[in-house]
C-alpha cells in the first residue's frame, strides 16, 4: 500500500536528470551523455554485432526489424547503432564507455564490434521517426536531411544529373517559354542549352550547380527535386556510390517508431506502399558493395500489426516480413533492475544513511523475503544493495513487477521510464515530491494507478484487458472509504498480470502468485487485515480462491451459494466408483506412451495405452483378449499401462497383492507410494457436472455459467495436482510393476525418457519378429483413405493374370505417387519382388520368399495357413490375429499388400468367401476388407493336379471368345465361370430351360449356373465328376484333354441344338395330323396348316373367319 504520511517532507531520494525525458532519435543523435549511459543487454549486444557483421561486402542480411515493448530501450539502442556505424570522432569517447561494458559482459559480440571499427567502415545514418507520409517521400526527405546536416548537400549522385536532363527535355517539349528563359539566362553566363546538356551528360558537378541555381528563378521559387525522376532504389544506390567519394561505405536507415507507419498501412497489404517496402528491403539485402541498411524499430513484430485482419492479409504481411531479420531487443530483467536503480539517486546522503541505520531490520526482512521468493536471480549482497536499498522507496515486488507490467501494457506515453521520471500523476516523481519523513514504500498497487489505462486498452490476443475488467468489477463492490481493500484489489490485478501462473499447465511455473501472504507483503499491510478484505470480496463474488493452487483470482459470481448446491448433490447422490473413474477419464485423459528407440529401429509407431483402474477392477488387462477389446474390433493394443487409483493404505496393499497374483501379459501396473486424496474432488466434479447440465438451475442467474466453469476448472486442477505423484515420473511417487518371466518386478521410473526406454526393452521382448517396413504412412492401424487406395492399386497390379507368373517392371504402375512408394517399400526393398535378372532391373520381375529372416517367417506363417486351407475352408481371423499378435505385431495397414503378395502364387486355386458368399473377382479392395473385417471372411485353397489343369485349359478355350481383354486378366476361377455363363446366355431361352435333353446335358447346364455362386466346387470337383468317365488316364495329357474337349463339345452341342430339334418335331406333328391325306409332302407345319384351312373353306358355305365357335380353344386355334 502506498503510504503517504502527513509529516515533514524529505528529499532523500530523487530522479536522475538523465531519466527526465525519453530519447528522440531525430534530436538526440550524437548525444554523448545518452550514449555513455547505455547499459548493454544480451539481446542488444547480439543485435549490434549482427547488424555490423552484415557490413561485410558479401553480406545479404541488411534489412532488420528491432522489436520490443515500449520503454525497453529500443530508441537508445538505435542511438548507439547510429553512433557506431557513423564512427564520428565526437562520439568516440562516449562509445569507449559502451565498448568497455560490452567487453566486460559480452566479449564475443564486443569482438565483432571492434572488428568493424578496425576496418574503418562508416555508414551515413538516415534517421526517421513515426509516420512521415508515404514510404518513398519519407525516405527521400530523410536522405536529403541527412546529407544537408552533414554538409553533403553538394553531393551529386548520377540520378540527380538524370533528373536535370529530364527536366530540361520536358521544358523544351511542353513549356517552350520556360525553355527560352533558360537559354537567355545561360547566355548571360556565356553558355547555351546544348553545352549545359553535354556537361550534365558528362556528370560535371558545376553544370548541376548552375542548373540548381537557375531552377528557382524559372519556377517561381520552387526548389529542384534531385530525385524527381529516380526510383527509390536508384536514389539510394547512386547516393551510396557517391558517398564513397567522401569516406562513407554506404547508408544505414534507422526508422524509429515505425509501428505508427504500420498501424496506418497494415490494412493495405496489397497496396503500393507494402509492395515498395518489400522491394526496398530486397534491394537492401542485395545492395552489395554500395551497401544500404534498413533498420525498422517497432514495439512488436511486423506480422502482429495484421493480426486482426483477414487471413490473406496476414499471409501477405508474413511474406513481406520474411525479407527482414527480426531481433527481439527486449531488456532482460537484471539490466532493467540496474536501470531502475540508476534512475533513483540519493539527494541527501546523510539523511539516507540515517534512515538506513534506523530501518536495518526492515531492510533485512525485505532482503530475506525476496531471497525466499527467489524472483531476482541475484545473490544476497547484490539483491540487498541494488534492489532493496538502492531502489528504495520502491518495494522489491514493485521493482520486480514494473518491467513486466511495462512490457505487457506500456504505451508510447506511459512506460517504465515515464513512471519513474515523468512529472505527472501517479508516478514515482510525484510520490517523491510528497514523500514523508521516515520509512515509507511504494507498493505494487501504485503501478495499477499509473498503468490502468494501458491495461484497459490491451485487448489483443493474449492481452490483459480481462484483468482490468476484474479489477473494475471488484472496485465497484467496495466502499469508497475502504482504502485497504482497494489497494488489495489493485495489487491483485498487478500480480495477476506479472505472476508466472499458467492455469493450463499443472504448476504455477513461478513463485510470484497472489496468495494472501504475498498480497499483504506487496502492500505492506498485516496478513490478518488483508485476509478480512479478501473474505469480504469473496462474499461479494468479486474474487475467488483457487484451492487447487492456493492463490486468488478475479471472478464475477452469481448470487447463489454454489458451495451449498454442490454439498447438497453430494449428500443426495452417491456416485459409484465406476462413475467416478469414467468422470476422471473424461476430465484427465491419460496419454499414450511410445517406445521411441524401438519405433526408430523398426520404422513404425508402436504405442501403449494408459488406463485408470481401482484396485477391485484389476484383472489380466495384458491378455490378448483384453488388449483386443482395447484395440477395437479387429486390432490389438500393443500393451497397456494401468495407473491404479488407491485412496487408503489398505487399498494400496490390496492393489500390490492383486498385481503380484496376476499372470504376466503385455501390461505394466503403476501403484502410488502414498494414497491419492482424489475422491472428494471427483465427487465435487460429479456434482458440478450435474449442475452444469441442469438447464433450469443454470437459468437462475446469467453469471452462473461463468461461475460453474470456474469451479469446474479449479476442481480439475486439484485433481491434476493430486494425481501428479502417480502420473508424473519426475515426482518419483509411484512404483512400476513390470512383467518378468512369470513374476512381477517393481522399479521407480523418474523421467519420460525412462518410460520410453522401458517400453523399448519390453517391445523388443514381445515383438521381436516385427519386420522392418519403411512405409510409415501405411504401417499403421488406420492408414488414410489415400494410402489405402494406393495400396489397393498395388494389389490390383499384383493380381493381374500372367501366363508365366512374371511381372513387368514396377508392375506397370505409372507416376511417382504413394502407390509407387508402397511398391518400393513393401515389395522391392523387402525382397518379396525381385528382378528375374539381377543385372536388368527394367526387365521382368518375380515374387519369391524374401531372404530377410524376419519377413521370411511372416511369409512361412501365411503359407502354413494356406496349406491348412487346402480342401478345408479356414477362417481368416485366425491368420490376421496371429500376424497382429506377438512375436509379429504387424500393423493392419500393411497386411493387405503382404497377404496379396504371399497368396498370389496360389491365386488360381484360391477361393475367398465373405459371409459364405464367394468373392469374385479378387481385387485390392477384397484384401483390404479382409484385413478390416476378418471375422466375415474364409479362405479355401483348391487342389491342383493334371486333370484340373487339363479341364481348365479346355474350359478356357471353350469360353475364350466370350470374354473381354480385361476379364482375361482376372483369376481363372472368376473368368472361367463368367465365360461359361456368357456362352449359356447366348443360347435361346428354350435351350437354357428345357428338360428335353439328356441328364448329363442338364447337369452341365446346372453346373454353369452353380459356378457363379461357388466356382471352387464346380471347377475343382463337380465338372470333373461329370466329364471324366475314367476311360482315359490323366497321365496321358493329350488324350485326356481331347476326351474332355469331346465331352464338353457333345454336351454343349446337345444344349445348343435342342431348340432346332423341337422345331423339327413340331413340323412333323402338324404334317401328320393336318395333311395326312394330302397328295404331296409339306416341308413346314405352316404349309400343312394352310392346306387344311383351304380344304375347310371348300366344305362350308360361309367364310371361315365369319364363324364363331363355342369352344374357346377351337376359336383361338382357327
Amino acid at each position: 500500500m502506498s503510504k503517504v504520511l502527513t509529516q515533514q517532507k524529505a528529499t532523500i531520494r530523487g530522479i536522475s536528470s538523465h531519466f527526465q525525458r525519453s530519447i528522440n532519435l531525430t534530436y538526440d543523435a550524437g548525444n554523448g551523455d545518452y550514449i555513455s549511459g547505455y547499459i548493454p543487454t544480451l539481446n542488444g549486444a547480439a543485435t549490434l554485432a549482427d547488424i555490423l557483421q552484415n557490413t561485410e561486402p558479401q553480406a545479404t542480411h541488411r534489412a532488420h526489424i528491432l522489436h520490443a515493448p515500449y520503454g525497453s530501450g529500443k530508441s537508445l539502442l538505435s542511438l548507439i547503432l547510429s553512433a557506431m556505424t557513423d564512427a564520428n570522432v565526437a562520439d568516440q569517447k562516449a562509445l569507449e564507455v559502451v565498448l568497455e561494458r560490452l567487453n566486460r559482459h559480452y566479449a564475443e559480440e564486443s569482438e565483432v564490434i571492434k572488428q568493424y571499427q578496425q576496418q574503418g567502415r562508416r555508414l551515413l545514418p538516415v534517421i526517421l521517426s513515426g509516420a512521415e507520409g508515404s514510404l518513398i517521400s519519407a525516405l527521400i526527405r530523410a536522405l536529403n536531411r541527412s546529407l544537408s546536416k552533414l554538409g553533403l548537400g553538394d553531393l551529386h549522385p548520377r540520378t540527380q544529373y538524370s533528373a536535370a536532363l529530364e527536366t530540361i527535355s520536358r521544358w523544351e517539349k511542353a513549356y517552350p517559354d520556360v525553355y527560352r528563359q533558360l537559354e537567355n539566362r545561360l547566355k548571360l553566363e556565356g553558355m547555351n542549352t546544348l553545352s549545359l546538356v553535354i556537361k550534365l551528360e558528362d556528370f560535371q558537378p558545376e553544370a548541376l550547380d548552375i542548373f540548381e541555381q537557375f531552377y528557382p528563378e524559372l519556377t517561381a521559387g520552387a526548389q529542384f527535386d534531385r530525385y524527381a525522376s529516380a526510383s527509390l532504389t536508384e536514389a539510394f544506390h547512386d547516393t551510396a556510390v557517391s558517398l564513397k567519394e567522401v569516406g562513407y561505405d554506404g547508408i544505414i536507415i534507422i526508422w524509429d517508431e515505425f509501428g505508427r507507419f504500420m498501424e496506418a498501412k497494415s490494412s493495405d497489404a496489397f497496396g503500393t506502399e507494402a509492395a515498395q517496402l518489400q522491394t526496398f528491403a530486397e534491394f537492401c539485402n542485395r545492395s552489395g558493395d554500395a551497401q544500404v541498411h534498413l533498420i525498422l524499430v517497432t514495439h512488436r513484430q511486423l506480422l502482429t500489426y495484421a493480426s486482426d485482419l483477414p487471413t490473406e492479409y496476414q499471409q501477405e504481411w508474413a511474406r513481406i516480413a520474411e525479407r527482414f531479420q527480426a531481433h527481439d531487443v527486449s531488456s532482460d530483467s537484471a539490466v532493467v533492475y540496474r536501470l531502475i536503480t540508476e534512475a533513483i539517486v540519493t539527494q541527501d546522503e546523510n539523511a539516507w544513511q540515517l534512515l538506513r541505520t534506523q530501518n536495518q531490520t526492515r531492510f533485512d526482512e525485505l532482503t530475506a523475503r525476496s531471497l525466499e521468493l527467489g524472483i531476482f536471480n541475484l545473490d544476497d549482497v547484490e539483491l540487498r544493495q541494488n534492489v532493496v536499498e538502492r531502489a528504495w522507496p520502491l518495494h522489491p515486488l514493485t521493482v520486480y513487477a514494473l518491467p513486466r507490467v511495462s512490457s505487457k501494457v506500456a504505451q508510447n506515453e506511459r512506460t517504465l521510464f515515464t513512471f519513474l521520471a515523468a512529472d505527472e500523476p501517479h508516478t514515482l516523481q510525484e510520490k517523491l515530491k510528497n514523500a514523508p519523513t521516515g520509512w515509507w514504500q511504494v507498493g505494487v498497487d501504485a503501478l495499477w494507478d499509473y498503468f490502468a489505462e494501458g491495461i484497459r486498452l490491451n485487448i489483443q490476443p493474449g492481452g490483459v484487458h480481462h484483468v482490468w475488467s476484474g479489477v473494475t468489477h471488484a472496485l465497484s463492490k467496495i466502499e469508497p472509504n475502504d482504502q485497504l481493500t482497494q489497494c488489495v484489489v489493485k495489487a491483485l490485478g498487478i500480480l495477476t498480470i506479472v505472476g508466472d501462473v499458467n492455469v493450463q499447465a499443472l504448476s504455477n511455473g513461478g513463485r510470484v502468485v497472489p496468495t494472501t501472504d504475498l498480497l499483504a507483503w506487496a502492500i505492506n499491510e498485516p496478513v490478518e487485515a488483508v485476509a478480512v478484505s479478501l473474505q469480504t470480496l469473496t462474499k461479494r463474488r468479486a474474487v475467488a480462491f483457487r484451492r487447487a493452487d492456493g492463490f486468488w483470482t478475479f471472478t464475477r459470481g452469481s448470487d447463489l451459494d454454489l458451495d451449498a448446491e454442490i454439498n447438497g448433490i453430494i449428500q443426495r447422490q452417491s456416485p459409484s466408483r465406476l462413475q467416478l473413474r469414467q468422470l476422471l477419464e473424461r476430465n484427465a485423459p491419460l496419454p499414450y506412451h511410445l517406445p521411441r528407440g524401438y519405433n526408430l529401429e523398426k520404422k513404425m509407431v508402436r504405442y501403449y495405452r494408459s488406463l485408470y483402474r481401482w484396485p477391485h477392477e484389476l484383472s489380466s488387462l495384458g491378455s490378448d483378449e483384453a488388449l483386443k477389446q482395447l484395440g477395437g474390433r479387429v486390432s490389438y493394443a500393443d500393451g497397456v499401462i494401468v495407473y491404479v487409483l488407491v485412496t487408503t493404505l489398505v487399498e494400496r496393499q490390496e492393489a500390490e497383492e492383486v498385481v503380484q497374483a496376476l499372470p504376466n501379459g503385455r501390461a505394466i501396473y503403476v501403484i502410488p507410494n502414498q494414497p491419492l486424496l482424489v475422491s472428494e474432488a471427483l465427487r465435487e466434479l460429479y456434482a458440478l457436472s450435474i449442475l452444469e447440465n441442469d438447464p433450469q438451475f443454470m437459468a437462475q442467474d446469467e453469471r452462473l455459467p461463468r461461475e460453474v466453469d470456474f469451479f469446474i476448472e479449479d476442481t480439475q486442477r486439484r485433481i491434476h495436482r493430486t494425481l501428479q505423484p502417480l502420473l508424473s515420473p519426475f515426482h518419483k511417487g509411484a512404483k512400476w510393476y513390470i512383467p518378468d518371466n512369470g513374476r512381477w518386478q517393481s522399479q521407480v521410473v523418474n523421467s519420460q525418457a525412462s518410460i520410453s526406454r522401458l517400453l523399448t526393452q519390453l517391445s523388443h521382448i514381445w515383438f521381436n519378429h516385427t519386420p522392418i517396413i519403411n512405409s510409415e504412412s501405411l504401417n499403421q492401424r488406420k492408414p488414410t483413405t489415400q494410402q489405402l487406395n494406393a495400396a489397393n492399386k498395388v494389389i490390383d497390379a499384383l493380381l493381374v493374370r500372367s501366363e508365366d507368373g512374371l511381372f513387368p517392371f514396377d508392375l506397370d504402375l505409372q507416376g511417382y505417387g504413394p502407390n509407387r512408394l508402397i511398391l518400393r517399400t513393401l515389395l522391392v526393398q523387402t525382397g518379396l519382388l525381385l528382378p528375374v535378372d539381377s543385372n536388368d532391373e527394367n526387365g521382368r520381375w518375380q515374387l519369391s520368399r524374401p531372404n530377410n529372416e524376419i519377413l521370411a517367417r511372416v511369409w512361412d506363417e501365411i503359407q502354413a495357413f494356406l496349406n491348412s486351407a487346402i480342401e478345408d475352408e479356414q477362417e481368416v481371423e485366425t491368420l490376421i490375429d496371429k500376424l497382429q499378435l506377438p512375436p509379429f505385431g504387424i500393423r493392419r495397414g500393411v497386411l493387405p499388400v503382404l497377404l496379396a503378395a504371399a497368396m498370389q502364387p496360389r491365386l488360381r486355386v484360391l477361393t475367398i468367401r465373405q459371409q459364405r458368399k464367394v468373392v469374385s473377382p479378387l481385387t485390392g479392395e477384397t484384401f483390404t476388407a479382409l484385413c478390416q473385417k476378418p471375422d466375415e471372411f474364409t479362405i479355401e485353397v483348391g487342389p491342383w493336379e493334371k486333370h484340373h489343369a487339363a479341364l481348365w485349359d479346355v474350359l478356357e478355350a471353350f469360353s475364350y471368345s466370350f470374354l473381354g481383354d480385361h476379364e482375361r486378366e482376372q483369376q481363372p476361377l472368376s473368368y472361367l465361370s463368367v465365360g461359361l455363363l456368357r456362352w449359356l446366355q447366348t443360347q435361346p431361352r428354350y435351350c437354357r430351360d428345357t428338360n428335353q435333353i439328356s441328364k448329363e446335358a442338364r447337369e452341365f447346364r446346372q453346373l454353369i449356373r452353380k459356378a457363379q455362386r461357388d466356382p471352387t466346387s464346380v471347377l475343382f470337383y463337380d465338372m470333373l465328376d461329370l466329364l471324366d468317365d475314367n476311360s482315359v488316364p490323366a497321365a496321358d495329357e493329350v488324350a485326356y484333354r481331347e476326351a474332355l474337349k469331346q465331352q464338353i463339345g457333345h454336351l454343349s452341342s446337345e444344349i445348343a441344338s435342342s431348340y432346332q430339334a423341337l422345331l423339327y418335331q413340331l413340323d412333323r406333328f402338324v404334317e401328320e395330323e393336318f395333311a395326312k391325306n394330302s397328295p404331296k409332302r409339306y416341308r413346314t407345319g405352316q404349309a400343312a396348316l394352310r392346306y387344311w384351312l383351304d380344304r375347310l373353306d371348300e366344305q362350308i358355305e360361309n367364310d371361315l373367319n365369319s364363324l364363331r365357335f363355342s369352344d374357346t380353344l377351337a376359336q383361338n386355334f382357327v
